[in-house]
């Protein structure tokens, strides 16, 4: 009976330990994603299109010319003048991420809730769908 309390006080103890890893883990990412989050809309505001292209997974395989195209794209964005992070939902390596933010468009400030979404990968978050629905 002894070596059964003993064996279950074991695994159990080695269960929290891992949970608590686990958990570490899990809130690390999201704060990294945050992070990441809020860089690239920072890059936006600021009109840093090229530090916001690298935070695509894909652009790491650019040439220059398709890294100027990726640019000349993300120029045509209306002006982000304010934004906030709403909702971030993490699935493992993907991550669905909700955003307000303030545009000016047409010369107009206007509202706009969208989604853009993220994977994990390389130890680090990247987008891999940005939704313009401004």
């Amino acid at each position: 009976m002894r070596k059964v309390t003993v064996f279950l006080t074991v695994y159990l103890l080695s269960f929290n330990l891992g949970c608590a890893v686990l958990s570490s883990s899990t809130i690390n990412k999201e704060a990294r994603l945050r992070e990441r989050i809020e860089a690239a809309y920072r890059y936006l505001k600021e009109r840093d299109y090229e530090r916001f292209i690298d935070l695509f997974e894909v652009a790491k395989t650019y040439d220059q010319a398709k890294r100027q195209e990726a640019m000349s794209h993300a120029k045509g964005f209306p002006s982000v003048i304010d934004f906030e992070v709403q909702e971030v939902k993490i699935n493992g390596d993907e991550a669905k991420v909700k955003i307000k933010k303030v545009i000016l468009f047409s010369g107009k400030k206007e509202q706009a809730v969208n989604f853009d979404y993220w994977k994990y990968k390389d130890n680090d978050w990247y987008i891999y769908e940005f939704v313009k629905a401004w």
